[in-house]
């Protein structure tokens, strides 16, 4: 390892993620274990690990980033092995998140009042069909299902040392969390079935994301910290809501939530899926100097204005535009972006949305915008 340039890099991600003016503005690793993949020309049904050493050592040799979050992501073995219809893999290989529901609306009551119990004996059953069968085959289920896990995680993690000596690039990944309203929509009573709840059962929609609020809380504070105890927060269902049921049922959990984790040493990685500007000025009261926050799209002037001096700023480059622009218009767009949200620090440079496959981008692209911004990205 290139202890210098390690340390080069990871102070310049601390200081933006403080909300402070590095030497210069830190790139962040774009892609997916998919993309890596793909971009090797490896079916994305493929997670042998020695397939995935190869693929990511190609990747981060071709690509220069000053740190990269993971290269672990959902393990299709672990939720096949669970009978997930949660997380289903498609034909190509990738993970696609389908519209289901683990309670059915009379059950709110019980949830409320008992959330970890319900999920235990009923969600969790009804959405992994492994976990609905008798003992000891259910049993057996859960055992394959931790051992393929551990074990994947225990490699993957290898790997990632591994190449953090070669390149000496940090890896900032932690924890994973959701907002108590999305993980109401997500996990218990899916998207469809939500936007029904917060017509017919307001008052229960709301006391349902209080009630999960502490079981949130509890897997914030248990989960892998990394070396910059930050926990990933992708949040999105807030821009299909009205505003008035954003404040009333997504933003009293989602900020007691950020104000706790942050209040207990913790650092918050939050992508804000599609258009966050009629919620901005919410986002004002988040806490400051501890939220690195990441926009898929929007007005660069308007986010910069009201959050710059609060929170670290990523996102909003647009990925379609390395897929069909010119090097040019591609390099045009990182200058545009940084004269906006680089001046007085806390900001990162980052895609707005992550990188699947290697069609979604020209990587040529890429690999210009991002030597564009190692020469010219300075404070």
């Amino acid at each position: 390892m290139d202890t210098n340039l390690y340390n080069a890099r990871f102070e310049r991600f601390q200081k933006a993620y403080h909300v402070e003016v590095p030497d210069r503005i830190p790139i962040e690793g774009q892609f997916t274990p998919t993309f890596m993949l793909d971009y090797c020309g490896y079916s994305l049904k493929t997670w042998d690990p020695a397939v995935v050493d190869r693929a990511v050592d190609r990747v981060l040799g071709e690509f220069d980033y000053d740190y990269v979050r993971s290269i672990f992501y959902r393990s299709p073995q672990y939720f096949i092995q669970l009978g997930a219809k949660t997380f289903v893999q498609s034909e190509d290989g990738t993970m696609q998140h389908p519209d289901v529901h683990g309670l059915e609306p009379e059950e709110y009551p019980e949830f409320i009042a008992d959330p970890f119990k319900t999920i235990v004996e009923k969600i969790v059953p009804r959405l992994y069909t492994e976990l609905a069968k008798p003992y000891p085959y259910n049993a057996v289920a859960v055992a394959k299902a931790i051992y393929t896990n551990h074990m994947l995680r225990e490699k993957f993690k290898a790997i990632q040392d591994k190449y953090r000596e070669k390149y000496s690039i940090p890896y900032t990944g932690g924890g994973m969390l959701a907002a108590p309203f999305d993980f109401v929509a997500d996990f218990i009573r899916s998207f469809s079935g939500i936007s029904i709840d917060i017509r017919r059962r307001p008052d229960q929609v709301a006391a349902a994301c209080e009630a999960v609020l502490p079981l949130l809380i509890k897997k914030g504070m248990s989960g892998p910290n990394g070396i910059t105890k930050t926990i990933s927060m992708p949040l999105h269902m807030a821009p299909y809501l009205k505003e008035a049921d954003f404040e009333r049922f997504y933003w009293p959990t989602f900020k007691k939530l950020c104000d706790v984790m942050t209040e207990n040493g913790y650092y918050l990685y939050i992508f804000f899926e599609q258009d966050w500007t009629r919620f901005l000025d919410y986002l004002q009261e988040l806490p400051k100097g501890r939220i690195l926050a990441k926009f898929e799209y929007g007005n660069p002037k308007l986010i910069k204005e009201k959050l710059g001096k609060n929170v670290c700023i990523s996102g909003l480059y647009p990925v379609e535009l390395l897929k069909n622009g010119t090097k040019r218009e591609c390099i045009e767009k990182a200058q545009e972006l940084i004269e906006i949200l680089a001046p007085g620090g806390g900001y990162i440079f980052g895609l707005d949305k992550s990188v699947m496959k290697k069609s979604d981008i020209n990587p040529e692209n890429l690999k210009a915008v991002t030597q564009f911004i190692i020469r010219e990205g300075k404070y």
